[in-house]
C-alpha cells in the first residue's frame, strides 16, 4: 500500500494558510514584533561603487578620468597616518575631487566659471557632515568650486553626471 505525496505548497501563503491557527497566529505576530530593515550599505561600499560606475563610463566620457578619491576615511597604522599628514593630508577634505573646470548657472547670473567639483560621500542613512569639513566646505566655495554632500553612490552619480553634463 503506498502512502499519499504530501502536496508541497505553491507559495508562502499556501505553507502558511496550511499551517495550523495557532502556529499561524504565533507566527504572525513574531513577524510584527520584527522590523526588517535592509542594512545601510558603509561610506566605503558607496565610494567603490560610484568609481566602479566611473569605469564603466570613462571610455565615453573621458572627463571622468579626472575623477579622484582623497582617502581621508581610511583606516590606518598609526606610523602611515603620521606620514600622510606630513605629506599634506587635511582632515575634513573632501572625498572626491573632479578637476573639470565648467561654467555653473547661479541664480545672479547668467553663469561663472568653476574650477571644479567637490563631493562629501555620505552613507544613504546615517553619518554627519563634521565640522572640519563644514569648514572645507565654506572654503572651497569661496574660492568657486562646487561642493555637494552627497548620500549614496546613485546622487554622487547624478550630481557628476549633471555638472559635467553627461547623459549616460
Amino acid at each position: 500500500m503506498t502512502t499519499p505525496r504530501r502536496r508541497h505548497p505553491q507559495s508562502i501563503a499556501d505553507a502558511v494558510s496550511s499551517m495550523p491557527s495557532e502556529t499561524r497566529a504565533r507566527l504572525v505576530a513574531a513577524n510584527r514584533a520584527k522590523k526588517v530593515v535592509a542594512p545601510v550599505p558603509t561610506e566605503h561600499q558607496e565610494q567603490v561603487r560610484l568609481f566602479s560606475t566611473i569605469d564603466c563610463y570613462v571610455a565615453r566620457f573621458p572627463d571622468l578620468a579626472l575623477i579622484a578619491a582623497v582617502p581621508n576615511g581610511m583606516r590606518t597604522s598609526m606610523a602611515t597616518a603620521v606620514k600622510a599628514k606630513a605629506e599634506g593630508l587635511k582632515a575634513g577634505y573632501p572625498d572626491i575631487v573632479v578637476d573639470v573646470p565648467r561654467i555653473v548657472k547661479t541664480s545672479e547670473s547668467h553663469g561663472r566659471m568653476c574650477p571644479g567639483l567637490r563631493i562629501e560621500l555620505k552613507r544613504i542613512r546615517g553619518g554627519h557632515v563634521d565640522p572640519e569639513q563644514k569648514g572645507w566646505h565654506e572654503r572651497l566655495r569661496k574660492q568657486g568650486y562646487k561642493v555637494e554632500v552627497c548620500r549614496g553612490c546613485d546622487e554622487a552619480w547624478t550630481v557628476i553626471c549633471e555638472y559635467l553634463g553627461i547623459k549616460p
